[in-house]
């Protein structure tokens, strides 16, 4: 039981400090905004800041994950052709 809850303990701390990383890399870029479009998705991108591209489109379009992801892998392919 001991086990559990100090691999429990430990994933969340995991889990924790990369949300922290987030939004600090997101404050570094002026992120969120009050009003973000599409074109801040692509300067993420461009940036090579995928996960706060996911994140900024999940807010512009209230999407979940899988579709934001979906979406910016769509959009980093066009951005490099």
């Amino acid at each position: 039981m001991l086990v559990f809850m100090g691999v429990f303990l430990l994933i969340l701390s995991i889990l924790w400090m990369g949300e922290l990383y987030s939004r600090r890399k997101e404050r570094e870029y002026g992120y969120p905004k009050n009003i973000e479009t599409d074109q801040d998705v692509e300067f993420l991108i461009l940036q090579n800041e995928e996960i706060l591209a996911m994140r900024c489109y999940m807010r512009i379009h209230r999407v979940s994950l899988k579709i934001a992801r979906d979406k910016v892998s769509e959009i980093k392919k066009q951005l490099v052709n």
